[in-house]
């Protein structure tokens, strides 16, 4: 009997743990806007596509948006015009627990792709500190979004 309890839980793993998320976060993961360059817009909307076309009948149709990681933007380049922004940030707390001379840390660019469309809704990404878990919805300014990370 054991035995078999055990084959039933190792069978209904992956099944459970690729479960689509409905998790909310209503945080606003965008602490400042950030212009990747052009072929890394090209390439990041290409990873969302191809992620729309591989898993949109995954989802309802609450999902119109898609948070896709673009790059990462050093630290360095944006600190000085970003720390007023992280201190009222509500997602920056890893941030601030790695402490002050920590200059290795990155942020991401995140761009927010439009199912509709099948193109980001702009040029523009969002900087982000923390992250949160893929597939689950999360805001960045204006826009409700899926986070996908890198997509497939």
């Amino acid at each position: 009997m054991k035995a078999l309890n055990i084959l039933f839980f190792c069978l209904c793993l992956p099944i459970f743990g690729s479960a689509v998320s409905d998790r909310v976060d209503n945080r606003n993961f965008a602490v400042d806007t950030y212009y990747p360059t052009a072929n890394e817009i090209r390439l990041a909307e290409q990873r969302g596509q191809r992620y729309w076309q591989n898993n949109s009948q995954r989802f309802p149709n609450s999902t119109r948006y898609l948070a896709v990681y673009t790059t990462s933007v050093l630290q360095a380049d944006i600190i000085q015009d970003l720390y007023p922004k992280l201190i009222s940030s509500e997602t920056t707390a890893s941030f601030f627990g790695r402490g002050e001379n920590d200059a290795r840390m990155n942020f991401s660019c995140i761009m927010i792709y439009d199912t509709v469309t099948n193109h980001f809704v702009s040029n523009v990404g969002y900087v982000s500190v923390d992250l949160p878990p893929r597939g689950s919805l999360a805001r960045w300014d204006g826009y409700m979004a899926r986070y996908i990370g890198w997509g497939d």
